[in-house]
């Protein structure tokens, strides 16, 4: 991001990409998260939405629900990464999804 005008939220992972088959980067990622890249809030909770939500976002929507929320939690919030869709996922995701509509 520093060499290219690349906007925070382009910036992917390969679990954010292949889901399914990739686990990576680890929660152990330089500077131990994706926040350095990537800022974000809390928010509410809706499992089926969450899944609509991650497809709109970008994620695969034939990855198993559970890879594709751990991909997200260990790019957005790689503190809890047990593949659960919760309030803090749904939070994030909401507010990911207005920055990139501005």
């Amino acid at each position: 991001m520093l060499r290219h005008p690349i906007p925070s939220w382009r910036v992917l992972g390969h679990s954010d990409v292949a889901s399914a088959r990739k686990e990576d980067p680890a929660n152990c990622f330089p500077g131990s998260s994706w926040r350095k890249p990537a800022s974000a809030c809390g928010g509410h909770v809706a499992s089926d939405v969450g899944a609509e939500a991650l497809t709109r976002y970008g994620y695969d929507p034939n990855a198993p629900l559970d890879k594709v929320i751990t991909a997200f939690q260990r790019h957005f919030r790689p503190a809890k990464l047990d593949g659960q869709w919760d309030g803090e996922c749904a939070g994030l995701l909401a507010s990911l999804l207005t920055k990139r509509s501005v």
